[in-house]
């Protein structure tokens, strides 16, 4: 739960008129905690607290369970149901990484290699860090491959830098983008024009 200064050490939050949990499916100890006090929060001390939990795909036993919760500490909890757009996914799975210090950066740029080859669009590879990310991108920039950009994304990067891999500038040159992301967009990201995607075992 991300808490400004004004927040920190308010236990009955308020100045908060609802408290949003997004992509609750992740399941985490500090989620979890989140909801729990926030439900105690409404039940002890304001029951004026509106809470949502949100998921793109939470099963349905712990969306029960998370409504009986939630109706115990403020009356029915509604659901709220979204038809999204499903696309056909055909999955292939690469080879083991060959042994060896940089086994796992040498297999992910053969694979998006393979993607760009059996795949139109733009192709994002997922990998455990920052360090991976840029040892994969030297290993694709030292491999023959079509014109293309290749962009890093990871938390640590400017934003204008994130932004770039994260949507077409105006007026592109239409090159294909590989983007080198760290898990951060993996669930809660979607980036335009993407067709392949690989992910790295952590």
């Amino acid at each position: 739960m991300l808490c400004g200064p004004s927040e920190q050490g308010n236990q009955s939050l308020d100045n908060v008129g609802a408290v949003l949990l997004d992509e609750f499916h992740e399941r985490s100890v500090e989620v979890d905690l989140a909801l729990t006090l926030c439900i105690e929060v409404q039940q002890a001390l304001r029951a004026d607290l509106r809470l949502v939990v949100m998921s793109a795909t939470l099963s349905q036993t712990l969306t029960d369970t998370l409504r009986q919760r939630m109706a115990e500490a403020e009356g029915p909890a509604a659901v709220v149901r979204s038809k999204g757009r499903m696309f056909p996914v055909e999955v292939k799975y690469a080879g083991a990484p060959d042994g060896g210090r940089f086994g796992l950066e040498k297999a992910a740029a053969r694979t998006v290699k393979r993607a760009m080859q059996e795949c139109q669009g733009d192709i994002l590879c997922f990998l455990p860090g920052a360090g991976e990310i840029r040892r994969v991108q030297r290993e694709l920039e030292d491999m023959q491959l079509p014109p293309c950009l290749l962009l890093p994304l990871h938390g640590t990067l400017p934003p204008a830098q994130q932004d770039r891999a994260l949507k077409r500038p105006e007026g592109d040159d239409g090159r294909r983008r590989v983007i080198l992301s760290s898990p951060v967009a993996e669930s809660s990201l979607t980036i335009p024009g993407v067709r392949g995607m690989s992910s790295a075992p952590e």
